[in-house]
């Protein structure tokens, strides 16, 4: 862990947003306090997120490799807890 501590505590001058690291029972944890100027809210979050979905819908090629295994475990997933739901 001490390893980890020094390595990180390295980047805080580079990485103005990330906290100090701090000890909450036992359990140390660092924060990432994301500026107000990037910060996206929700309603903008999700409208990216279904262009992008809507985009890989339109054009399946488009759909990032690494994306394809997720999309199958989900895809499982969903439609198997909807066949459990329908018994």
């Amino acid at each position: 862990m001490s390893y980890l501590v020094a390595k990180i505590s390295e980047q805080y001058q580079r990485l103005p947003y990330l906290s100090d690291l701090s000890d909450h029972f036992g359990k140390f944890e660092w924060r990432i306090a994301i500026p107000e100027a990037i910060r996206v809210g929700h309603d903008a979050a999700f409208g990216a997120f279904t262009r992008r979905f809507l985009a890989c819908v339109a054009d399946p090629a488009s759909l990032p490799a690494r994306e394809r295994p997720n999309l199958l475990a989900k895809y499982r997933v969903t439609t198997g807890a909807v066949a459990i739901s329908r018994r």
